[in-house]
């Protein structure tokens, strides 16, 4: 039963304001484009203050940031250190975060 409960709350947002500015991120990132790119980072920046064990804010963060350099807007080397240190936190609030796998995945493919 504890399992259970940890598997349907675990990626619960604790920080509505959080959860709000990765909702946001995730709508600009999902435009795919660098001005909402840009914007996408921003968002997620802001959600991990609000709440930095907000493992899906982290990933976020590095999906968008991989966009940059897949778009050949910024060089690979000015934010591959950012996306590793994303992925490390998203995967340290939330080991089983299947978000988090998935951007460390892309991160090695792309990078």
């Amino acid at each position: 039963m504890a399992e259970e409960k940890r598997q349907l709350t675990r990626n619960v947002p604790r920080n509505p304001e959080a959860h709000d500015q990765y909702l946001r991120g995730r709508y600009h990132y999902a435009r795919f484009n660098l001005f909402d790119a840009q914007k996408a980072v921003a968002y997620f920046q802001k959600a991990r203050e609000r709440d930095p064990s907000f493992a899906l804010a982290h990933s976020g963060l590095a999906d968008a940031l991989m966009v940059l350099p897949i778009s050949g807007d910024v060089a690979t080397n000015e934010v591959f250190a950012t996306t590793k240190a994303a992925i490390a936190q998203a995967l340290q609030a939330d080991p089983d975060s299947a978000e988090a796998h998935t951007s460390d995945a892309a991160t090695k493919f792309w990078f």
